[in-house]
């Protein structure tokens, strides 16, 4: 059996290595602990702000109702005439705590037992003020702001003859004659007073309490919407309002919708369908409501109206020409049907030929100038290898201008473009009685 002995040296190694152990041990410990208390801190302060901040904002909420409050105590001490139609808003000055405030205030005209901004009933007076006072401040966010509403009733016989009210309810083209209401339309008021509202979820806006003697004008647009007139904007003047009543306006207005349609001719009953291009087309519709034919350019034989036109529920027709006295019988139109927001399938429209003949005492001329003129447009064709004009089609119409010449001599007349598919018009430069020089 063997014995070892330990010197004292070694005894003294062995207790600074345990030793050492002990203290990393401790050390580890110590640190774990450290970041324990850090972040048991850090969230101890983060509830400490965030209450803070809560209070911040509770305290700003109640600031914002007290001024709410103040706003519609000071606006209810106003005339009605002066509270009628009132667009108002403000800051405060000096800043209430540090803090700048918007206020915003508005009255809207409603009716008994009508939403908010609804259109009068009957003729008359409308029946209260909506009062609205808004409330917002820098730091609000995404919070709603403080809002006040309250009524207010005119006083007896404060609506008289040297004031009126204007009603104006604007409805789309789904169900005739007055489709589902348009809301949100900025509607503008000017003149003798100038106001701008968007109109509520029945389409309305009311504005009462004007003065009777005046113009006024109401307009309103948006991009890609017509009337049934195809006019982009809503507009209408009056000149006096009817005093102690209530003037209505009830606008149409919806989204335009496209008309397409291609232009043919032919020489002859026997001769192929051909394209031609008309230059010019009109497009006319037999509700009262379109006022007016409207001419649109043509592209080769193309016509793209593009979104401008009202939908109805009967179909538009289309014919060649650039005024009305170019329109032909119902039989020789286009018929195109209108979709709101949509363009229609092309028409096909086929237009009268004028197959001019041009020649020298029996001897075809190549390369005429033809000149031909309808509703004040100019169509300029050429003569081929036959002496007939390249493209006959020329719109509908009594006593078309045309002018034919080789640069030496010339002729003119004025002949009919009536007869479908066509009319054979011969011109002789040769004759005696030709004219000298090119067409003007």
């Amino acid at each position: 059996m063997r014995s070892c002995a330990l010197t004292r040296g070694d005894a003294v190694g062995r207790l600074r290595a345990r030793l050492a152990g002990e203290a990393g041990s401790l050390l580890v410990e110590t640190m774990v602990s450290a970041v324990i208390v850090l972040i048991v801190g850090a969230g101890v302060m983060n509830m400490m702000d965030r209450g803070s901040q809560l209070s911040g904002q509770q305290r700003l909420l109640a600031t914002a109702a007290n001024l709410a409050q103040s706003e519609q105590e000071r606006l209810r001490a106003y005339s009605v005439g002066d509270l009628s139609n009132l667009r108002e808003s403000r800051t405060t000055s000096p800043p209430v705590n540090g803090v700048v405030y918007t206020i915003a205030s508005r009255t809207d005209w409603i009716d008994d037992g009508l939403a908010a901004g609804g259109c009068t009933t009957a003729a008359g007076v409308p029946d209260y003020m909506k009062l609205t006072t808004t409330v917002t401040y820098p730091t609000i966010g995404k919070r709603k702001p403080i809002t006040l509403e309250s009524l207010v009733a005119p006083p007896a016989r404060t609506f008289g003859p040297t004031q009126a009210s204007l009603s104006v309810r604007v409805t789309n083209a789904q169900a005739a004659p007055a489709g589902p209401a348009v809301a949100g339309l900025i509607l503008n008021l000017t003149g003798t007073k100038a106001l701008s509202d968007a109109t509520s979820t029945d389409g309305c806006v009311l504005w009462g309490y004007l003065a009777a003697t005046g113009t006024y004008t109401v307009t309103g647009s948006t991009a890609g919407h017509v009337t049934p007139d195809g006019s982009p904007t809503i507009t209408k003047t009056y000149t006096n309002l009817t005093g102690n009543e209530t003037t209505y306006y009830n606008p149409e207005y919806d989204r335009a919708g496209g008309l397409r349609a291609t232009f043919t001719t032919k020489r002859s009953a026997a001769a192929a369908v051909t394209s031609t291009a008309p230059q010019k087309a009109m497009v006319d519709h037999s509700d009262a409501r379109f006022t007016a034919a409207k001419v649109f350019p043509v592209t080769g034989s193309a016509l793209d109206s593009g979104l401008a036109l009202w939908g109805f529920s009967s179909p538009y027709s289309v014919y060649a020409g650039g005024c009305t006295s170019a329109q032909p019988p119902v039989a020789n139109r286009g018929s195109a049907l209108v979709v709101a927001g949509a363009t229609s399938s092309p028409a096909a429209v086929q237009i009268p030929a004028l197959n001019i003949h041009v020649h020298k005492s029996g001897v075809n001329v190549s390369g005429a100038t033809v000149k031909v003129t309808s509703c004040g447009t100019t169509y300029t064709r050429q003569t081929g290898a036959t002496g007939h004009v390249d493209d006959p089609g020329f719109p509908y119409g009594d006593n078309l201008a045309v002018c034919v010449s080789d640069g030496l001599k010339r002729r003119t007349g004025s002949p009919d473009n009536k007869t479908y598919p066509g009319t054979d018009v011969s011109y002789d430069i040769g004759h005696w009685s030709a004219g000298s020089g090119a067409c003007p």
